[in-house]
């Protein structure tokens, strides 16, 4: 047991605020020491009540007591039960009570009072030891500070010195660092100067690999290796950019020298050497054996044409060089330099073709015929510039470059200008000879491609096969645009002929002048203008061309033929029948060729809609005074008349014409195949039908022309003429004198027409005149004067006299029905006596009896008044009307 000890609880709680310097322990001090006052007055009133029920009675009370706090209510009615409200017991019980949980609190605080006395003893014990280690420590620091002194300043003084140290170290180190990268420099810039620059590259990259430090001198370093790497590259680019350069001539001789070796392996696999017998299986493996002598990769080359090839081939280390070098730098430069050389490959390809316009430069078949003069030169360049590029595709990297397709979609564009190029230049060429040599190069072309290998020939199939309908559409374009020339400088007048030769090279040569009008005094005129002779050579040249041809084709497919088919060939051609069909055919397809030339060509170009469109006219206007006339001219052009005249013309000569172009198509089939049998028939062109229909639109057009002028003047003047005068005039009237002047004009426009038609237009002149006056009268006159009728009379003689003066035959008796009715109302005294049949035919044999009738009953007094002038007879108005009720009764009229 601990011992106890004999303190008061002021000096405990006072020593313990001491050492624990806490104030609030003076006045819980204060406060514990009123409850145990207390606590000792109630315990002795405790003792003196006794013992009570002491389980009833302690449990009363902690109730009541917790219901004081709780709830006032229920407590008062446990005071009220419990009897306890006599001299207030109730609070003496619980002050009691109060007092026994005290005297508990006390017991229980006694009890470990002694424990924390012995605690705060150790507490205070502690602190002192705390206080006794601090003093122990201060001291011991006091002599660590004392000693550390020195050493500080020791090791003050050999730092800076370490550091000298290992900087030294350090500098040492990145000096022989330096020295390798350096002397690495010098490797990799003595590989570029000797070119070498994939090793240069390789160098750089060994050297990027080194680990470095960071200075200056690695700066330094650094850049100069990118520099040297930006020179490798610009190197590169600069020995491809010469490479470029180099290729289109270089292009043109692997060009030329492939196109040699084409043509030589074309010759040899369509003609066997000597010697070799006709089996097909022996002929076959000639063909392999010569197909396979005569590729590229075996050569067979002279030493000149090898060199030229093997420094092509040589030449194309740039590109690899330059692809390898890229692909080492970056995959940005390898896309870049791919970029690049597609565009400069499109350029130099396009460049090429224009090299074929620029050619071209001296405009038209100059041009052309220059171009075709050089066409091995310009088609070899094209074929070199894909040799070089199937090489690039063909090698390890080039694949990298450029795919096989996109040099194929290349090509095929090429191609498309070559055909373009190649149609001109056969629309150019009008020599047979000229168009076999070009077809023989266009083989050779195509062979060399295919030698060349993994190009397409398909976009150049349209060069190969016949060029009979090229040529013959080639010829048909010419023609058209010589006829439109021709017409274009034709001023639709009369040929004046100067001499002798010029009149067989223009007319006799195509015979348009019959031999009884054969010329023999000069100059002379001829009636058809400067475009029929041109027109009439345009078509002999075509014929002369197209047999020319079809000879020259002919005879290249018969070269091209294997033996065996040659004697095949001969063996059939050696019955009569085959060789005539074999002529048949080229005669028959000439015939077709001039019949649609001369249709197509020159029979649309000289039609009436044509001409106006070229600028002959507009079209004519409806006319609302004589619908028949409108209706018959309203949907042809209006021309002019004389050139309406020369139209005709021109169109009757090219009509006879033709006679001529039939035996020249004979005679030409004749001598271009002069070992077989002639054509056993002529055949006939039907263009001269079209010809003569269109001689005869131009004469019915020329007709209608001079009807409608006709018609027009005669409206004028019988409109405004006085039908209904009481006095003659001396004068005609002037609607006649313009007539008469008008056809005066147009009789000498058709003056070289064919007698026949010549003729025929004057008379239709007069009587479309006679009938336009007796429509007049039968339909628009109202009433009439004999006066009236007289003056018409008298300007009716101005057309008579011209109709006399006119040296055709026939015009005056168009006009006779006229002057005989006018003759038969200005001259008869007695006006019935026309009413006698016999009278009348005998006098008036062209006089119609119902134009009398309907004239008659138009007649019209001149009045009680007016005197009729001296020389014209006085009819009675009854007498007029008895007449034509006579001449009706009589039936006479239909």
């Amino acid at each position: 047991p601990v011992p106890r000890i004999d303190l008061s609880i002021d000096r405990t709680l006072g020593f313990v605020m001491m050492i624990t310097g806490d104030t609030k322990i003076n006045v819980q001090i204060k406060t514990f020491k009123e409850k145990e006052t207390k606590n000792g007055s109630l315990d002795q009133g405790n003792l003196k009540m006794g013992t009570r029920n002491a389980e009833n009675f302690e449990s009363n009370i902690s109730t009541l007591a917790h219901l004081v706090d709780t709830d006032l209510t229920a407590a008062i009615r446990l005071i009220l039960d419990r009897g306890w409200t006599e001299k207030f017991e109730y609070e003496r019980l619980l002050t009691e009570h109060m007092r026994r949980q005290e005297s508990a609190i006390n017991d229980l605080c006694g009890k470990h009072y002694q424990d924390f006395v012995s605690s705060v003893e150790s507490l205070v014990n502690v602190k002192y030891d705390i206080n006794k280690l601090k003093q122990s420590i201060r001291g011991y620091n006091d002599l660590v500070q004392k000693s550390g002194q020195g050493l500080i300043q020791s090791v003050e003084k050999l730092m800076p010195q370490r550091h000298v140290r290992a900087r030294i170290d350090q500098a040492i180190k990145m000096l022989q660092n330096c020295a390798r990268r350096i002397d690495s420099l010098r490797i990799a810039q003595e590989q570029i100067n000797s070119k070498k620059y994939v090793q240069a590259l390789s160098t750089l990259d060994r050297l990027a690999k080194v680990p470095h430090y960071d200075s200056r001198i690695a700066v330094v370093i650094a850049s100069v290796t990118t520099n040297l790497k930006l020179r490798v590259k610009m190197l590169v680019r600069r020995e491809y950019d010469q490479w470029l350069k180099s290729v289109p001539s270089m292009s043109r001789d692997v060009g030329i020298i492939l196109l040699s070796k084409a043509k030589t392996s074309l010759k040899r696999s369509n003609s066997p050497p000597k010697g070799m017998s006709s089996n097909p299986d022996t002929k076959g493996a000639h063909r392999r054996t010569s197909t396979h002598l005569s590729g590229l990769v075996v050569g067979g080359f002279n030493e000149k044409q090898g060199a030229v090839i093997m420094d092509a081939k040589d030449s194309l280390g740039a590109v690899y060089q330059s692809l390898h070098i890229n692909q080492l730098l970056a995959l940005s430069d390898l896309k870049g330099l791919r970029k690049y050389s597609e565009i400069r490959r499109n350029k130099q390809a396009w460049s090429l073709v224009r090299a074929l316009e620029a050619s071209k430069q001296g405009g038209g078949v100059k041009g052309m015929l220059h171009l075709f003069k050089r066409k091995e030169e310009f088609f070899g360049s094209i074929l070199g510039f894909f040799y070089l590029q199937l090489e690039i595709v063909r090698s390890p990297l080039g694949g990298v470059l450029m795919s096989l397709e996109e040099l194929h979609k290349l090509w095929i564009k090429i191609c498309g200008e070559l055909v373009v190029t190649v149609k001109k230049m056969f629309e150019s060429l009008q020599s047979p000879m000229a168009w076999k040599e070009l077809r023989e190069f266009c083989s050779v072309f195509i062979h060399a491609i295919k030698l060349v290998n993994s190009l397409p020939t398909t976009p150049l199939k349209s060069l190969m096969g016949s060029k009979q309908a090229a040529y013959q559409q080639l010829l048909k374009r010419q023609i058209r645009k010589a006829v439109d020339a021709i017409l274009d400088k034709d001023r639709f007048a009369p040929l004046q002929i100067t001499d002798q030769k010029a009149y067989k090279r223009h007319v006799l040569a195509f015979d348009l002048d019959s031999a009884a009008s054969r010329l023999t005094r000069f100059p002379a005129t001829m009636p058809f203008s400067v475009s029929v002779p041109l027109l009439c050579q345009s078509i002999v040249s075509l014929m002369e061309d197209y047999t020319w041809f079809k000879v020259a084709e002919t005879d290249q497919s018969t070269d091209n033929m294997s033996e065996s088919k040659k004697k095949t060939a001969d063996s059939k051609d050696g019955k009569s029948k085959n060789k005539t069909k074999d002529v048949e055919e080229p005669y028959s397809e000439l015939i077709d060729l001039i019949d649609d030339t001369l249709i197509n060509a020159i029979c649309k170009k000289l039609s009436p809609e044509a001409i106006a469109a070229r600028g002959g006219g507009g079209r004519t206007p409806h006319n609302k005074t004589n619908n028949r006339m409108s209706i018959s001219i309203a949907n042809r052009p209006d021309l002019p008349q004389s050139l309406v005249a020369q139209l005709l013309v021109n169109c009757g000569a090219l009509a006879g014409a033709c006679d001529n172009f039939e035996e020249r198509a004979f005679r030409l089939v004749e001598e271009a195949y002069p070992r077989r049998e002639p054509p056993k028939q002529n055949l006939v062109l039907s263009a001269k039908g079209e010809l003569e229909g269109l001689k005869m639109q131009y004469n019915a057009m020329l007709l209608e022309g001079l009807s409608a002028r006709i018609s027009e003047l005669l409206d004028l003047g019988l409109q405004n003429a006085n039908w209904k005068a009481y006095k003659l005039e001396t004068e005609p009237w002037e609607a006649f004198s313009d007539l008469v002047m008008s056809m005066e004009g147009s009789f000498a426009s058709l003056y070289f027409l064919p007698a026949g038609l010549r003729e025929g237009a004057h008379i239709h002149a007069f009587n479309h005149i006679s009938q336009k006056i007796r429509r007049y009268w039968r339909y628009d006159l109202r009433a009439f004067t004999i006066v009236g009728l007289a003056n018409f009379g008298n300007s009716l003689k101005v057309i008579e006299e011209f109709a006399k003066r006119c040296p055709v035959p026939g015009t005056s008796e168009a006009l006779e029905d006229l002057r005989q009715i006018t003759d038969l109302v200005t001259t008869e005294v007695q006006i019935l006596a026309i009413a006698d049949r016999k009278y009348l035919e005998r006098k008036y044999r062209r006089v119609q009896p119902d134009l009398l009738c309907d004239l008659l009953a138009k007649f019209q007094g001149l009045g009680m008044f007016t005197r009729v002038p001296p020389g014209l007879p006085k009819h009675n108005k009854r007498d007029v009307e008895a007449a034509i009720k006579k001449i009706r009764d009589e039936g006479r009229i239909t």
